[in-house]
């Protein structure tokens, strides 16, 4: 019998609301945290960054049920939220550099259309690009707004960041198309990828923090969770839980990289 605070923990990181909130920080979490080791956090911006993210994952939700519809009728929430978007997208294009409202149109479009680009079968430049945007892209702008320049240091880290993402994405589409065999296929990739990530992480880390790079180790029970995800015997298993053991993994991974990081404040 597992711990009653054990198992409230266990209830709290798998809660969908909790994952839904707690997923659009992952993607700033450490470039506003390296950017608060250097500076006072500017919270206007970070907090318009996560609404931007938010924004978009609502989105990518309501378009992929709108185009399920038979009838597509524009839907005032549809426009409401797109109406939201786009104001953000223009406070950061004003307000910091044209760039960054390029870029995020990229976004919005690659999030809104993936389904579209999946329907015409280029779905591993989606799962590329969504990586670098999520892994390396939104990483950089989320220092950028807080000291407007970006350091060399967070290219390298961006590094596991973007194994990471990719990991998620290349995991989590043929889980919710229920695409058994390309399952099956994937799993050699996603040991290499995981091997990859992990042992790049500790050596990038390493390089900085020495022995504290070790607390990425944390995040391993997650990982060796998502291993059962190839297993035959989960693949009967919903499509939420799984995709709630992948966005706890990579929470956690995030996380702990988060930990190590902010060691230089405390030691």
């Amino acid at each position: 019998m597992k711990p009653p605070t054990l198992a409230k923990l266990k209830t709290i990181l798998f809660h969908p609301y909790f994952l839904i909130f707690i997923t659009p920080l992952t993607y700033i979490l450490i470039g506003t945290i390296y950017a608060a080791q250097l500076s006072t956090i500017a919270f206007l911006p970070f907090l318009a960054l996560y609404l931007f993210l938010l924004v978009n994952q609502f989105l990518e939700k309501i378009i992929y049920i709108w185009i399920e519809k038979l009838t597509k009728e524009l839907t005032t929430t549809l426009l409401v939220t797109e109406a939201i978007n786009l104001l953000l997208i223009s406070y950061f294009a004003l307000t910091y550099h044209l760039l960054i409202g390029l870029l995020f149109i990229l976004y919005s479009i690659l999030m809104q259309g993936q389904v579209y680009f999946f329907k015409i079968d280029i779905k591993w430049f989606v799962f590329i690009m969504k990586a670098i945007f999520k892994g390396g892209i939104l990483t950089y702008i989320a220092f950028f707004v807080q000291l407007f320049f970006i350091p060399n240091t967070l290219f390298l880290w961006s590094i596991p960041l973007i194994l990471l993402a990719l990991i998620i994405e290349i995991t989590e589409y043929p889980i919710r198309t229920k695409q058994i065999n390309r399952i099956k296929e994937n799993r050699f990739l996603f040991l290499g990828l995981l091997l990859t990530l992990y042992l790049t992480s500790f050596f990038i880390l390493g390089l900085s923090f020495g022995y504290f790079s070790l607390l990425l180790l944390l995040s391993f029970p997650a990982a060796w969770s998502i291993l059962s995800l190839y297993r035959t015997s989960t693949y009967t298993l919903s499509y939420s839980i799984k995709n709630r053991q992948l966005l706890l993994f990579s929470t956690l991974f995030i996380f702990s990289f988060a930990l190590i990081i902010s060691t230089t404040v405390f030691f």
